[in-house]
């Protein structure tokens, strides 16, 4: 295609500011089929009148492709323009305009030695006292950056006025000449000088950068003096308090910082507020590793896992949104993969030793994804977005529940566990079932952490209103007898990040817990305080003001589905991810289902499988590349051929705004990653119509189920097993039946298990014994299967005794 320099000023000039890609919707006679904004418009035209100046039926005469492409090309800058056919009667335009070949290669240098300065600096300051090192740093800073001087500012207090100060203390310079101390005189300047004004910015953890054109008068002065062009400031804390800073000073040209550069840099200068926190402990670390080379080993990589930590919680600091949402996604996509391949792999394995290896990297999983989702709820908290949501709960019932939880480890720890709770106080209480049991959850998983021998109790204590009867001021006592914490250490425990001193090698946890519990309780109208005693122990007193009572309605038990029935008609099911690895896994889950299943790597290709395909439910990736999850489904759901296909959002984007943002677009449904079968296969239902093969008979957890077997008993010993199941055992089995205690449904059939053993009847010692490992295993699931079958037990025994 030949250039047309009249043109091409013209797209130079088209004043459509920063754009990387625009999409248009037209006709066959080019014209737009929706509204776009003015000076998008006015760059259409000038590309439409360019089009047709010598063919105006460029669209009728479009390869056989569906696709036509232009390239232009002026000063160094290139356009490109796509014209793609959807239909006989819709086209697609989209113009993408591209960087300067010559910024784009000197920027790709730029970054490249910038992250390779960026990554030397981490690991110095990781590993290194950080004053031993620190002109090199600012070497490393200068090299990576290509400035002209850098000086490292620290709030300092002066001895002769007892005012703060902001003193140079460290510099490196391109050339000797440019320094800004004078002889032995550090440069300095206090709040009530112009450049003070930047303490505000810099407080709330902000970057002060611009030419120094941008600055208001007085700081552009003083600028000016400096002989600097433009200025890039980025603040130092140490733990939350303002260090100081570190000023990148162009002084032979102007610069414009690119923000990821500043992110980038961002992240490692408040490394060094990490360095600077961490000098006593690292000087403590050193000594010590000394004295052993494995040792040396082992606490390097503590130290480097720790301060890792502390990174990452200063990036939050820095930009906590922006950093949230990109840390979600990228440790859900591993994990997606991680725990679902587990679970698959656990319906294929049937040895015992492998499942439990099996359980143990799901368990792993899911205690590093509660990890995120503290951080999640901390994050939506401080900034007001997390909602209560209150209805009538049994509080009883969720003591009684999370009793069951830890009773594994109070067990193993020898610990007995108590729940204190007053007969008058069987009402309902309107209360947040979700957040009142992770606030107790939390407590409690605290309490078990820190106690080594004696108790953890729970104790409820409900005040009555003389007036309001319908109200109560609520206490609930988290009380155990283990190590205690030291008065001066109380304050630092609700905090976020914060342990007591010295515990958080030894036992472990980032901190989080607490400070969301105490931001829980504020929520709920309630306080929570501590009382602790070093080496007897501590109570957490959670105190709720106004808590409604109400008749709660008791749920009778519900039929549990068992996904693995689930058939599904016949349906076709397109999934969209750019991962294989998430297809195939999607796939494998619902291979059984009778679904026909294709997929798809792009928005591009889900809109082009839509056309050739009845597609009867669509699961959906966001995040892909050439077009992604939000553009298909809002090309699809704007297009009455495809608007009523269901879309199910399939994401590792979970914050608030991003499920507001799917409603808006028109998503039917989400699935968070990581994601299991049971989520899968229950959200299908709700759009593809299935049967639902319910097994009544089911035995236990391996789908086994009371057989008789061949052997000829004893007759006198079959009725004397049947005397002792349809008495004794019958009303033991009635009397603990709804309770759920794991402790004991586990005498019951270790008791059941021993009876047939006794009597040499292999159908008791079976029930028995799969009865004691499920209780044993913790599964809930299979468990209350079981139960359900021991009427089924009693009758098998009488058959047979009648075919003897």
């Amino acid at each position: 295609m030949s250039q047309d320099s009249e043109h091409i000023k013209l797209i130079e000039n088209d004043n459509v500011e920063d754009f990387s890609l625009l999409y248009f919707r037209i006709d066959k006679n080019f014209n737009l089929i929706e509204n776009v904004k003015k000076k998008e418009l006015e760059l259409f035209e000038k590309i439409k009148k360019f089009l047709l100046r010598n063919n105006e039926s460029i669209l009728i005469k479009i390869e056989k492709d569906n696709k036509k492409s232009y390239i232009i090309k002026f000063q160094d800058y290139e356009y490109f323009i796509l014209l793609q056919k959807i239909n006989n009667n819709e086209f697609i335009l989209i113009i993408q305009k591209r960087q300067k070949i010559s910024d784009l290669l000197s920027e790709t240098e730029n970054t490249d030695r910038l992250i390779e300065g960026i990554s030397k600096i981490s690991s110095i300051l990781l590993s290194i006292n950080y004053r031993d090192v620190f002109k090199y740093v600012l070497k490393l800073f200068g090299r990576a950056t290509n400035v002209d001087r850098i000086g490292c500012f620290e709030s300092v207090k002066n001895k002769k006025t007892s005012e703060y100060e902001t003193r140079l203390t460290y510099e490196w310079l391109l050339e000797p000449e440019l320094s800004l101390n004078s002889g032995d005189e550090c440069f300095s300047y206090t709040k009530s000088d112009p450049l003070g004004k930047w303490f505000d910015t810099l407080i709330n953890q902000n970057c002060v950068v611009g030419n120094i054109d941008s600055f208001p008068k007085d700081e552009a002065i003083i600028l000016n003096e400096q002989k600097i062009k433009s200025v890039l400031a980025i603040p130092i804390f140490e733990n939350s308090n303002l260090w100081g800073f570190l000023r990148f000073d162009s002084i032979k040209k102007y610069r414009k910082w690119r923000p990821k550069d500043i992110t980038t840099l961002s992240i490692a200068v408040n490394s060094i507020g990490s360095a600077i926190e961490r000098d006593q402990k690292m000087s403590a670390l050193e000594a010590a590793n000394e004295s052993s080379k494995q040792l040396n080993i082992s606490l390097e990589a503590a130290i480097e896992t720790a301060n890792n930590m502390v990174v990452v919680a200063e990036m939050a600091n820095i930009s906590k949104s922006e950093f949230l949402a990109n840390m979600s996604h990228e440790i859900r996509t591993p994990m997606n993969a991680i725990l679902g391949y587990s679970r698959i792999l656990t319906k294929l394995v049937s040895d015992k030793q492998q499942k439990e290896y099996l359980e143990i990297i799901m368990t792993s999983g899911k205690n590093l994804l509660a990890l995120i989702n503290d951080i999640l709820d901390l994050s939506k908290i401080e900034a007001g977005k997390l909602e209560l949501i209150y209805a009538p709960v049994n509080l009883k019932s969720i003591l009684d529940e999370i009793s069951q939880l830890f009773q594994m480890k109070t067990k193993e720890k020898g610990i007995e566990f108590f729940i204190d709770y007053p007969e008058n106080l069987q009402k309902g209480l309107i209360l947040d079932e979700t957040r009142i049991r992770q606030i107790i959850f939390n407590l409690i998983g605290n309490a078990l952490k820190f106690t080594s021998k004696g108790y953890i109790k729970i104790i409820v204590i409900p005040q009555f209103h003389k007036r309001k009867t319908d109200f109560i001021d609520l206490k609930i006592i988290v009380e155990d007898t283990g190590i205690g914490i030291p008065e001066s250490q109380i304050y630092k425990i609700f905090e976020a990040f914060e342990q007591q001193d010295g515990q958080g090698l030894k036992f472990g946890g980032t901190g989080l817990g607490l400070s969301i519990t105490k931001n829980l309780v504020k929520m709920m109208n309630g306080e929570i305080s501590v009382e602790s005693e070093v080496d007897i122990g501590s109570k957490f007193i959670i105190s709720l003001k106004d808590v409604e009572v109400q008749e709660v309605q008791e749920n009778s038990d519900t039929l549990e589905i068992n996904y693995d029935n689930v058939k599904f008609k016949d349906a076709t099911i397109l999934i969209a991810d750019d991962l294989k690895l998430n297809r195939v896994m999607i796939s494998t889950m619902i291979g059984s289902k009778k679904l026909k299943v294709l997929e798809a790597e792009n928005g591009l290709e889900v809109i082009e499988l839509t056309k050739n395909n009845k597609i009867d439910l669509i699961l959906m990736d966001i995040i892909m590349p050439s077009m992604s999850g939000y553009a298909a489904t809002e090309y699809l759901k704007s297009h009455p051929e495809t608007k009523d296909i269901p879309i199910i959002a399939v994401t590792t984007q979970v914050m608030e705004k991003d499920i507001v943002k799917n409603k808006e677009i028109g998503f039917e449904g989400l699935i968070g990653k990581p994601f299991s079968e049971k989520e899968i296969v229950s959200e299908l239902m709700k759009f593809i119509p299935y049967d639902y093969e319910n097994e009544i008979n089911d035995f236990s957890s391996s789908n086994q189920k009371i057989d008789k077997s061949n052997t000829q008993y004893n007759k006198d010993s079959l009725q004397s097993v049947l005397s002792i199941l349809s008495n004794e055992m019958n009303e033991q089995w009635a009397k603990i039946g709804k309770k759920m205690l794991l402790n004991q449904w586990t005498d019951f059939g270790q008791r059941l298990a021993e009876i047939g053993k006794e009597y040499g009847i292999k159908e008791v010692e079976d029930f028995g014994s799969e009865l004691e490992y499920l209780a044993e295993d913790f599964n809930i699931t299979g468990l209350k299967k079981t139960i359900k079958l021991f009427p089924d037990l009693i009758k098998t025994i009488e058959e047979l005794i009648n075919e003897q």
